[in-house]
Protein backbone atom coordinates (compact mmCIF):
# COMPACT_ATOMS: atom_id res chain seq x y z
CA UNK A 1 0.00 0.00 0.00
CA UNK A 2 3.03 2.19 1.01
CA UNK A 3 4.91 1.65 -2.07
CA UNK A 4 1.48 2.20 -4.71
CA UNK A 5 1.01 5.90 -2.53
CA UNK A 6 4.48 6.87 -3.44
CA UNK A 7 4.10 6.33 -6.91
CA UNK A 8 0.55 7.72 -6.73
CA UNK A 9 2.27 10.74 -5.17
CA UNK A 10 5.04 10.44 -7.85
CA UNK A 11 2.52 10.41 -10.97
CA UNK A 12 0.51 13.38 -9.27
CA UNK A 13 3.62 15.43 -9.19
CA UNK A 14 4.24 15.04 -12.95
CA UNK A 15 0.74 15.89 -13.57
CA UNK A 16 0.33 18.55 -11.26
CA UNK A 17 4.19 20.37 -13.21
CA UNK A 18 2.62 19.73 -16.26
CA UNK A 19 -0.85 22.00 -15.73
CA UNK A 20 1.30 24.39 -14.18
CA UNK A 21 3.70 24.44 -17.35
CA UNK A 22 0.58 24.47 -19.34
CA UNK A 23 -0.65 27.42 -17.38
CA UNK A 24 2.70 29.52 -17.35
CA UNK A 25 2.87 28.86 -21.23
CA UNK A 26 -0.54 29.89 -21.60
CA UNK A 27 -1.39 26.54 -23.75
CA UNK A 28 -3.95 25.80 -21.52
CA UNK A 29 -6.42 28.77 -22.28
CA UNK A 30 -9.74 28.39 -23.58
CA UNK A 31 -10.36 28.85 -26.88
CA UNK A 32 -13.27 28.38 -28.71
CA UNK A 33 -13.27 25.99 -31.30
CA UNK A 34 -10.12 24.38 -30.02
CA UNK A 35 -10.26 21.12 -28.06
CA UNK A 36 -9.20 21.29 -24.34
CA UNK A 37 -5.98 19.83 -23.06
CA UNK A 38 -6.71 16.80 -21.16
CA UNK A 39 -6.41 16.57 -17.63
CA UNK A 40 -4.48 20.27 -18.05
CA UNK A 41 -6.91 22.86 -17.99
CA UNK A 42 -6.12 25.16 -14.44
CA UNK A 43 -8.59 23.84 -12.56
CA UNK A 44 -6.49 20.33 -12.37
CA UNK A 45 -3.96 22.39 -10.04
CA UNK A 46 -6.13 22.35 -7.02
CA UNK A 47 -7.19 18.42 -8.29
CA UNK A 48 -3.79 17.44 -8.83
CA UNK A 49 -2.35 19.59 -5.50
CA UNK A 50 -4.94 17.74 -3.38
CA UNK A 51 -3.71 14.54 -4.52
CA UNK A 52 -0.14 15.34 -4.14
CA UNK A 53 -1.06 16.66 -0.21
CA UNK A 54 -2.80 13.45 0.90
CA UNK A 55 -0.25 11.43 -0.42
CA UNK A 56 2.47 13.38 0.99
CA UNK A 57 0.56 13.05 4.40
CA UNK A 58 -0.05 9.55 4.36
CA UNK A 59 3.41 8.91 3.65
CA UNK A 60 4.42 10.87 7.05
CA UNK A 61 2.25 9.18 9.13
CA UNK A 62 3.79 5.78 7.61
CA UNK A 63 7.20 6.96 8.82
CA UNK A 64 10.67 7.09 6.63
CA UNK A 65 11.61 3.75 7.52
CA UNK A 66 7.99 1.80 6.32
CA UNK A 67 8.58 4.29 3.30
CA UNK A 68 12.27 2.58 2.55
CA UNK A 69 11.09 -1.53 3.13
CA UNK A 70 8.17 -0.75 0.85
CA UNK A 71 10.18 1.11 -1.88
CA UNK A 72 12.55 -1.99 -1.62
CA UNK A 73 9.98 -4.58 -2.33
CA UNK A 74 8.59 -2.81 -5.30
CA UNK A 75 11.29 -0.75 -7.08
CA UNK A 76 11.44 -3.40 -9.18
CA UNK A 77 7.71 -2.48 -10.91
CA UNK A 78 8.96 0.79 -11.08
CA UNK A 79 10.55 0.54 -14.89
CA UNK A 80 7.33 -1.13 -16.23
CA UNK A 81 4.86 1.95 -14.62
CA UNK A 82 7.67 4.31 -15.70
CA UNK A 83 6.81 2.82 -19.27
CA UNK A 84 3.65 2.83 -19.18
CA UNK A 85 3.72 6.66 -17.96
CA UNK A 86 5.47 7.62 -20.53
CA UNK A 87 3.13 5.74 -23.76
CA UNK A 88 0.17 6.90 -21.69
CA UNK A 89 1.45 10.62 -21.10
CA UNK A 90 2.69 11.06 -24.09
CA UNK A 91 -0.65 10.37 -25.82
CA UNK A 92 -2.56 12.28 -23.25
CA UNK A 93 -0.29 15.29 -22.77
CA UNK A 94 -0.72 15.82 -27.01
CA UNK A 95 2.73 15.34 -27.33
CA UNK A 96 2.13 12.14 -29.41
CA UNK A 97 -0.35 9.94 -31.69
CA UNK A 98 -1.17 6.44 -31.03
CA UNK A 99 1.59 5.10 -32.62
CA UNK A 100 4.48 7.24 -32.14
CA UNK A 101 3.86 6.65 -28.46
CA UNK A 102 4.87 2.70 -28.92
CA UNK A 103 7.58 4.08 -30.24
CA UNK A 104 8.15 6.40 -27.29
CA UNK A 105 7.68 3.39 -24.94
CA UNK A 106 10.42 1.64 -26.79
CA UNK A 107 12.80 4.46 -26.44
CA UNK A 108 12.01 4.40 -22.44
CA UNK A 109 12.57 0.98 -22.43
CA UNK A 110 15.77 1.04 -24.08
CA UNK A 111 16.89 4.38 -22.12
CA UNK A 112 15.94 2.05 -18.98
CA UNK A 113 17.89 -1.13 -20.04
CA UNK A 114 20.66 1.23 -20.66
CA UNK A 115 20.76 2.28 -16.99
CA UNK A 116 20.52 -1.07 -15.55
CA UNK A 117 23.37 -2.16 -17.46
CA UNK A 118 22.32 -3.67 -20.83
CA UNK A 119 25.64 -3.02 -23.41
CA UNK A 120 26.19 -4.07 -27.06
CA UNK A 121 25.71 -7.38 -27.27
CA UNK A 122 22.62 -7.69 -24.98
CA UNK A 123 21.23 -4.35 -27.68
CA UNK A 124 22.31 -6.84 -30.22
CA UNK A 125 20.81 -9.83 -28.76
CA UNK A 126 17.47 -7.90 -28.32
CA UNK A 127 17.37 -6.30 -31.29
CA UNK A 128 17.20 -10.14 -32.74
CA UNK A 129 15.01 -11.37 -30.21
CA UNK A 130 12.38 -8.20 -31.53
CA UNK A 131 13.09 -9.27 -35.31
CA UNK A 132 12.13 -12.65 -35.04
CA UNK A 133 8.70 -11.73 -33.01
CA UNK A 134 8.23 -8.67 -35.43
CA UNK A 135 8.94 -10.61 -38.81
CA UNK A 136 6.42 -13.23 -39.56
CA UNK A 137 3.84 -10.18 -37.65
CA UNK A 138 4.44 -8.07 -40.57
CA UNK A 139 4.38 -10.70 -43.07
CA UNK A 140 0.78 -11.64 -41.99
CA UNK A 141 -0.10 -7.73 -42.33
CA UNK A 142 1.27 -8.10 -46.18
CA UNK A 143 -0.70 -10.98 -46.30
CA UNK A 144 -3.58 -9.24 -44.49
CA UNK A 145 -3.75 -6.48 -47.24
CA UNK A 146 -3.38 -8.56 -50.22
CA UNK A 147 -6.30 -10.34 -48.98
CA UNK A 148 -8.18 -7.29 -48.49
CA UNK A 149 -7.43 -6.11 -51.79
CA UNK A 150 -8.53 -9.43 -53.16
CA UNK A 151 -11.53 -9.69 -51.80
CA UNK A 152 -12.70 -6.05 -53.24
CA UNK A 153 -11.71 -6.85 -56.30
CA UNK A 154 -13.27 -10.07 -56.92
CA UNK A 155 -16.34 -8.84 -55.40
CA UNK A 156 -16.18 -11.80 -53.02
CA UNK A 157 -17.90 -9.84 -49.90
CA UNK A 158 -20.88 -8.63 -51.80
CA UNK A 159 -21.49 -12.50 -52.67
CA UNK A 160 -20.88 -13.38 -49.21
CA UNK A 161 -23.20 -10.82 -47.96
CA UNK A 162 -26.09 -11.33 -50.46
CA UNK A 163 -25.62 -15.10 -49.89
CA UNK A 164 -26.61 -14.10 -46.06
CA UNK A 165 -29.42 -11.97 -46.85
CA UNK A 166 -30.79 -14.60 -48.80
CA UNK A 167 -30.42 -17.10 -46.23
CA UNK A 168 -32.55 -15.79 -44.40
CA UNK A 169 -30.18 -15.39 -40.92
CA UNK A 170 -30.73 -12.10 -38.91
CA UNK A 171 -28.84 -10.27 -36.70
CA UNK A 172 -28.73 -13.12 -33.99
CA UNK A 173 -28.25 -15.76 -36.08
CA UNK A 174 -25.18 -14.14 -37.94
CA UNK A 175 -23.23 -13.25 -34.58
CA UNK A 176 -23.62 -17.03 -33.29
CA UNK A 177 -22.20 -18.33 -36.30
CA UNK A 178 -19.41 -15.57 -36.03
CA UNK A 179 -18.82 -16.78 -32.38
CA UNK A 180 -18.79 -20.66 -33.60
CA UNK A 181 -16.15 -19.98 -36.20
CA UNK A 182 -13.96 -17.91 -34.11
CA UNK A 183 -14.15 -20.56 -31.03
CA UNK A 184 -13.24 -23.00 -33.85
CA UNK A 185 -10.30 -21.02 -35.00
CA UNK A 186 -9.30 -19.79 -31.54
CA UNK A 187 -8.49 -23.45 -30.71
CA UNK A 188 -6.52 -23.81 -33.93
CA UNK A 189 -4.64 -20.52 -34.97
CA UNK A 190 -3.23 -18.04 -32.99
CA UNK A 191 -5.07 -14.18 -32.36
CA UNK A 192 -3.62 -11.77 -34.85
CA UNK A 193 -4.13 -14.81 -38.04
CA UNK A 194 -7.54 -15.11 -36.91
CA UNK A 195 -8.26 -11.34 -37.01
CA UNK A 196 -6.54 -10.63 -39.89
CA UNK A 197 -8.77 -13.71 -41.70
CA UNK A 198 -12.09 -12.92 -40.91
CA UNK A 199 -12.69 -9.35 -39.73
CA UNK A 200 -12.57 -7.96 -43.57
CA UNK A 201 -15.61 -10.28 -44.21
CA UNK A 202 -17.12 -10.34 -40.74
CA UNK A 203 -17.23 -6.37 -40.32
CA UNK A 204 -19.71 -6.33 -43.97
CA UNK A 205 -22.06 -9.12 -41.94
CA UNK A 206 -22.02 -6.79 -38.91
CA UNK A 207 -24.04 -4.31 -40.85
CA UNK A 208 -24.79 -1.50 -38.58
CA UNK A 209 -23.57 -2.84 -35.22
CA UNK A 210 -21.17 -0.43 -32.97
CA UNK A 211 -17.83 -0.22 -34.81
CA UNK A 212 -16.33 -0.49 -31.16
CA UNK A 213 -18.93 -3.02 -29.81
CA UNK A 214 -18.02 -5.56 -32.77
CA UNK A 215 -14.19 -4.89 -31.93
CA UNK A 216 -14.88 -5.76 -28.55
CA UNK A 217 -17.30 -8.60 -28.97
CA UNK A 218 -15.21 -10.18 -31.72
CA UNK A 219 -11.86 -9.98 -29.42
CA UNK A 220 -13.62 -11.31 -26.05
CA UNK A 221 -14.65 -14.38 -28.87
CA UNK A 222 -11.33 -15.17 -30.10
CA UNK A 223 -9.71 -14.91 -26.93
CA UNK A 224 -12.62 -17.24 -25.68
CA UNK A 225 -11.54 -20.14 -28.57
CA UNK A 226 -7.83 -19.80 -27.17
CA UNK A 227 -9.40 -21.61 -24.27
CA UNK A 228 -11.61 -23.72 -25.64
CA UNK A 229 -10.69 -27.49 -25.47
CA UNK A 230 -9.71 -29.16 -26.74
CA UNK A 231 -6.72 -27.65 -28.31
CA UNK A 232 -6.92 -24.39 -26.60
CA UNK A 233 -3.65 -22.54 -27.73
CA UNK A 234 -3.25 -20.25 -24.94
CA UNK A 235 -3.76 -23.74 -22.45
CA UNK A 236 -1.00 -25.65 -24.28
CA UNK A 237 1.12 -22.71 -23.61
CA UNK A 238 0.18 -22.08 -20.13
CA UNK A 239 1.17 -25.81 -19.81
CA UNK A 240 4.71 -25.40 -21.62
CA UNK A 241 5.53 -22.86 -19.02
CA UNK A 242 4.54 -24.76 -16.04
CA UNK A 243 6.48 -27.69 -17.71
CA UNK A 244 9.65 -25.17 -18.08
CA UNK A 245 9.58 -23.94 -14.58
CA UNK A 246 9.57 -27.91 -13.22
CA UNK A 247 5.62 -27.98 -12.24
CA UNK A 248 3.76 -31.14 -13.49
CA UNK A 249 0.26 -29.69 -14.20
CA UNK A 250 -2.25 -31.75 -16.16
CA UNK A 251 -3.95 -30.22 -19.06
CA UNK A 252 -7.33 -31.05 -17.64
CA UNK A 253 -6.40 -29.27 -14.58
CA UNK A 254 -5.87 -26.32 -16.55
CA UNK A 255 -8.80 -26.17 -18.58
CA UNK A 256 -10.76 -26.71 -15.45
CA UNK A 257 -8.85 -23.48 -14.26
CA UNK A 258 -9.56 -21.04 -17.38
CA UNK A 259 -13.60 -22.39 -16.82
CA UNK A 260 -14.52 -19.33 -14.96
CA UNK A 261 -12.41 -16.97 -17.30
CA UNK A 262 -14.09 -18.63 -20.36
CA UNK A 263 -17.53 -17.89 -18.82
CA UNK A 264 -16.48 -14.63 -17.78
CA UNK A 265 -15.56 -13.74 -21.06
CA UNK A 266 -19.20 -15.11 -22.82
CA UNK A 267 -20.84 -13.25 -20.17
CA UNK A 268 -19.23 -9.55 -21.21
CA UNK A 269 -19.51 -10.90 -24.93
CA UNK A 270 -23.28 -11.25 -24.70
CA UNK A 271 -23.61 -7.87 -22.79
CA UNK A 272 -21.97 -6.01 -25.03
CA UNK A 273 -24.01 -7.67 -27.87
CA UNK A 274 -26.97 -6.64 -26.47
CA UNK A 275 -26.02 -3.69 -25.24
CA UNK A 276 -23.70 -2.12 -27.53
CA UNK A 277 -23.82 0.94 -26.41
CA UNK A 278 -21.86 -0.40 -23.18
CA UNK A 279 -18.67 -0.30 -26.15
CA UNK A 280 -18.61 3.37 -26.49
CA UNK A 281 -19.56 4.44 -23.12
CA UNK A 282 -15.74 5.11 -22.09
CA UNK A 283 -15.17 6.91 -25.01
CA UNK A 284 -17.22 10.00 -23.97
CA UNK A 285 -14.25 10.49 -21.08
CA UNK A 286 -11.57 10.22 -23.84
Amino acid sequence: MTFLVTIFAGFSTLLLLRVVFFTISGQNVVKEGVDLITLGTPNYIITFGIFVAVAVAFLAFMGLERVKTSWNMGKGLVAPIIVIGVVLGSIYGGITGITEAAGMGALASFLIAIFKGMRWNGIVESVIDAGKTSAPIMILLITAGMYSRFLSLSDIDSVIVDAMASAGLNSFMILVMMVIIWLVLGMLLDSISIILLTVPLFILLAGDMNPYAFAIFGILAIEAGLLTPPFGLIVYTVKGVLAAGGDNVSLGTIFKGSIPYWIMMLIVMLLVAFFPELASWPTQFV
